[in-house]
């Protein structure tokens, strides 16, 4: 640390040895589910969403991703790293991670949205994506009944972002009293914005330098106490 004598090192599974290449080989020569559970197993990082399908119409997801055993509960403060309490206690076992296999819903979707229950015992992550990507892709396949590759095409391509649109709701409530021409027209704009943010989207340019604004202004005092660069790199991340 800066005008200190205190060092902070991070302690990430990616420095640790696995096995992504033993995983991906047996991705590849897997003819079941069972197969498909021994490839998982020695995939450790970066943490990934695997979905699984076969012919026999059987279809899965595991999270492949070695996640270690916190004595401590969560990883959001730095610990003191010459005691050993706070040292990792291995790794979740395998038979103990979270999966899905043949779901009654009949679909599969993951969006980096928290993907376990509360009553897991071990701690994971605290950052997951806002939760409207997935109610968004969940609105547009549960009307299917037999889905098409044109239907899922669509769904792949779909820009419309449910957070915004909900957010610009909010926002809008405010009474804005604007003199000049150019910012009344974005006002006008954002009313009629369905959320859309395709690459032509001048509305989700408007709202996302709103968000970005406000968020500065609301935590920017804050967050400035953790670094000249904290803030900037939280707005990058998620607002």
């Amino acid at each position: 640390l800066q005008n200190g004598n205190t060092a902070i090192s991070m302690s990430w599974t990616g420095h640790r040895i696995t096995n992504e290449m033993n995983a991906f080989m047996k991705f590849n020569t897997m003819k079941n589910w069972e197969d498909f559970n021994e490839a998982v197993k020695n995939f450790g990082v970066p943490g990934q969403n695997i979905i699984y399908a076969d012919t026999a119409g059987n279809i899965g997801w595991r999270p492949a991703v070695y996640v270690p055993i916190r004595k401590e509960g969560n990883s959001l403060i730095p610990r003191p790293g010459h005691d050993p309490n706070y040292d990792w206690g291995g790794y979740v076992p395998f038979e103990e991670m979270p999966f899905i296999f043949n779901p009654e819903s009949g679909y599969i979707a993951t969006a980096n949205n928290k993907i376990i229950e509360d009553k897991f015992p071990y701690y994971i992550s605290g950052l997951w994506a806002d939760p409207s990507r997935i109610e968004r892709i969940k609105k547009l396949i549960e009307p299917l009944k037999n889905a098409t590759v044109d239907n899922m095409k669509s769904i792949q391509l779909d820009t419309v972002s449910p957070f915004a649109r909900e957010m610009c709701t909010l926002l809008l409530q405010f009474d804005f009293n604007f003199d000049d021409d150019k910012t009344t027209k974005i006002i006008n704009d954002l009313k009629k914005w369905e959320g859309g943010e395709g690459v032509d989207s001048k509305e989700a340019l408007f709202f996302h330098s709103i968000i970005k604004e406000l968020v500065h202004n609301i935590y920017g005092d804050e967050l400035s106490l953790l670094g000249e660069n904290y803030l900037e790199a939280f707005l990058g991340l998620k607002y």
